[in-house]
């Protein structure tokens, strides 16, 4: 029994499997790989969704599917930064090793938000971050502590 446990511990550790994505991305798999990392981050919202009720790009429901994960300051306050992960191709190995790109066209940012898309073949997911901030009458600008994170994955076009 302990040489069994030994070898289950050793096969984990040495191959450490990861979600991986699909082709289509469109089938869940893509989310699935968003939702298990963001699931290792402490947090108050993470939902997995087979369908985009509304879509980032063009406020109407699509095929595809969607991860929305919400945290805020104090849950990952003790978690080094980023505690977050950007989900850039170029930052994050996995994602960038199974084909996955950048395409800039998708790319906004604003005062605590930004959006972004990347692409393997007609898949897209676009990954929207936000925490708004808001000007105070004193003239400081006070950021939400609500960190929130949606990722919508679906056929290009």
């Amino acid at each position: 029994m302990v040489r069994q446990a030994f070898l289950l511990v050793f096969l984990f550790g040495f191959f450490h499997l990861e979600p991986t994505f699909s082709q289509s991305g469109t089938d869940g798999n893509s989310c699935q790989y968003f939702y298990a990392k963001l699931q290792e981050i402490p947090h108050t919202k993470l939902v997995q969704n087979s369908i985009i009720d509304e879509s980032i790009l063009y406020g109407k429901k699509k095929k595809g599917c969607e991860v929305e994960f919400v945290t805020n300051d104090s849950l990952i306050s003790d978690i080094p930064n980023p505690a977050i992960p950007s989900f850039l191709p170029g930052q994050t190995a996995s994602l960038y090793e199974n084909g996955w790109r950048r395409d800039i066209n998708y790319d906004a940012e604003a005062p605590g938000s930004r959006m972004f898309g990347i692409k393997k073949k007609d898949s897209l997911c676009l990954i929207s971050q936000s925490q708004p901030a808001t000007l105070v009458k004193s003239g400081k600008i006070v950021s939400s502590k609500k960190i929130t994170v949606i990722i919508q994955c679906s056929k290009d076009k």
